[in-house]
């Protein structure tokens, strides 16, 4: 990443007297003999880069000129790769991406976790120079991960300093920073900002309401942003919406997805059942008061004037965006039929009147939940449809607008076929981070 000439030092890690150079950080230290001394945070893992696994789209914003004084900035988009290796005490990701001056440009970046120091080793190679980097070397600490080197830039000793911000583990960002004074002033010429590719499928979806014990909520939700989100999403568990519940302060309400019934079937032991979750679900379990509130869905969608079964849908349509989600949960006592051909030949085409446009809808997946120490609900009889809106004001005034456009058959026939009908409004987390 550093994309420079291979430089003059290596990294010596001692523990000796040392004192503190870099402001704000106690990770990178320098001896009398002038050598960089990393030592590891108490939270360093092998599982630190687990956030990064899989696809991710990437905006790149970069100096044009670095270490000259410059404020031009120029900003382009790529694309990531990441895999595991070695048994988790490695990974290698790939980027394509642009130079500044709009030359494409390969990278790869290998990783390796020491277990004995407990420090990440980074090294960086690109199509331009085909020369394998110096490594920065360093730990994460409360989702922020800091990683110093010694190298060298246009011939002359510098200093380079990764920052990982992956505290929303969705959309973690890194930048570089060079110093030619050792650590004294740093000049940051590299922002990358993650997000994950909007290109898988779910067939199978998972709507979690769990219930926490009181008060501990926010503490459930930091530990699950943490440390619950990759090590599922690399097994095939897509982590979607994550959610707090309107007037239920206890609440935390989540969406899982699967390609299929049997990657779920595949996904759910390999996960519950394997060394990660064994070591962190005493925390997220002592915190759970009830987590069996769960209803297993697959999507249908509208062709022509029919809802009909459907494979997958695009992850991308559960995306709630900077808004909020609407979860409506009909239940049409043997009328589910009747139900579906009111909402595909007229209620539907209200909501399009009414500029209601992002939604999809799900009826329960009745296949065997193969997996019946996680019980689901799987009613015949249901109808579920999730909808975005900007804020509430938007969804209150467009649910008036819509009431005001049905007629009274419509509203009679809806009532004939609903039996029982809730609404759960939800705030995404990602948006809202203060409870």
């Amino acid at each position: 990443m550093h994309s420079r000439k291979p430089g003059i030092a290596c990294l010596t890690l001692l523990m000796a007297s040392l004192f503190t150079v870099l402001s704000g950080t106690t990770s990178a230290q320098i001896n009398d003999q002038g050598d960089l001394v990393i030592s590891a945070s108490p939270a360093s893992s092998s599982g630190d880069f687990d956030f990064l696994l899989g696809a991710h789209t990437v905006r790149h914003k970069k100096l044009r000129h670095r270490l000259a004084n410059s404020n031009e900035w120029v900003e382009s988009e790529g694309t990531h790769t990441m895999e595991a290796l070695l048994g988790g005490l490695g990974n290698i990701e790939q980027h394509h991406m642009d130079t500044p001056d709009g030359q494409p440009v390969e990278g790869v970046a290998f990783r390796l976790f020491n277990p004995q120091t407990r420090l990440w080793s980074i090294y960086w190679a690109d199509s331009r120079t085909v020369t394998l980097d110096n490594p920065v070397v360093g730990s994460f600490q409360g989702g922020i991960g800091k990683f110093f080197g010694k190298d060298s830039f246009n011939g002359k000793p510098i200093w380079v300093q990764f920052v990982w911000d992956a505290r929303d583990p969705a959309h973690p960002v890194w930048s570089q920073a060079f110093s030619a004074d050792k650590g004294k002033s740093w000049e940051w010429n590299w922002y990358m900002y993650f997000s994950r590719s909007d290109s898988t499928t779910v067939g199978v979806l998972e709507l979690r309401d769990y219930l926490i014990n009181h008060g501990q909520r926010d503490r459930f939700v930091d530990y699950f942003e943490a440390n619950l989100i990759a090590p599922q999403q690399s097994l095939g568990g897509y982590v979607l919406g994550r959610y707090r519940v309107k007037n239920n302060e206890d609440n935390f309400f989540w969406m899982r997805g699967f390609e299929s019934m049997k990657s779920r079937s595949a996904f759910l032991p390999a996960f519950y059942y394997g060394d990660f979750w064994k070591q962190h679900k005493k925390i997220p379990n002592g915190l759970l008061a009830n987590n069996d509130n769960v209803y297993l869905l697959r999507p249908l969608v509208l062709i022509k004037d029919s809802l009909v079964p459907a494979n997958s849908v695009n992850s991308a349509s559960l995306n709630p965006g900077k808004g909020i989600a609407v979860i409506d949960f009909y239940i049409s006592n043997t009328k589910l039929d009747k139900l579906l051909k009111l909402f595909a030949n007229e209620y539907l085409p209200l909501w399009g009147e009414c500029g209601i446009n992002r939604y999809t809808l799900w009826v329960s997946e009745m296949g065997k939940n193969d997996f019946p120490i996680l019980p689901v609900f799987q009613d015949k009889n249901l109808l579920v449809v999730i909808s975005f809106f900007q804020n509430e004001l938007d969804y209150s005034e467009k649910m008036g607008l819509l009431r005001s456009k049905q007629n009274e058959r419509l509203a009679a026939d809806l009532l004939d076929a609903v039996t029982i009908k809730n609404t759960i409004i939800l705030y995404s987390i990602e948006n809202h981070r203060s409870f």
